[in-house]
């Protein structure tokens, strides 16, 4: 399927969603440097990765059928990414996530802009019908900005992941085109 990858922004957040790139590579390595985030956003080991690693992983993460990686840009300046992966196009579902930068793009809303782009685009443009996403214990800001959002939580899996010593719980959501639709 022929996406238009580059054409998600919001004029008046100026937030820009645009297909990943290597080019995004060393603005976007901090991420993946900030182990308390990656703890949170990765349900596998959290762990430092070096440029081949990091390369390596956004690349299978971004194969533009079924996995989908966006950099999030925010007045010219790279704040994250979001992505879908396990895109199912017979039952048209995908599950989505969002991560920022460290620092001073944190608390300005623009995960929830952006996110709010992703999911228009995916029931809009990608005729998606349902979005879901798994959200660690203890996540409180991710769980706020998803329901926020209007996803429901379906139920727990529980001691799913293992972190710091101790298993965590992930949260399920998930979100219908008609409940995207109502908001």
């Amino acid at each position: 399927m022929d996406l238009p990858l580059d054409l998600l922004q919001d004029p008046d957040t100026e937030i820009r969603l645009v297909a990943f790139d290597e080019s995004h590579l060393p603005a976007l390595a901090p991420l993946f440097l900030d182990l308390p985030t990656l703890r949170l956003y990765l349900p596998t080991l959290a762990r430092p990765l070096n440029e081949a690693q990091l390369r390596g992983m956004l690349g299978d993460w971004h194969d533009a059928t079924t996995q989908f990686v966006f950099t999030i840009f925010f007045k010219n300046g790279i704040a994250g990414i979001c992505n879908l992966e396990a895109v199912d196009w017979t039952n048209r579902s995908a599950e989505a996530g969002v991560a920022l930068l460290p620092g001073d793009n944190r608390g300005h809303g623009i995960a929830r802009a952006s996110m709010k782009l992703l999911i228009g685009f995916c029931f809009r443009e990608m005729g998606l019908h349902r979005l879901q996403a798994r959200i660690q214990e203890g996540n409180d800001r991710s769980i706020h900005l998803f329901e926020s959002l209007g996803f429901v939580q379906e139920g727990m899996l529980r001691e799913a992941v293992f972190r710091s010593g101790h298993w965590k719980g992930l949260r399920m959501y998930s979100l219908l085109d008609r409940d995207f639709a109502a908001l």
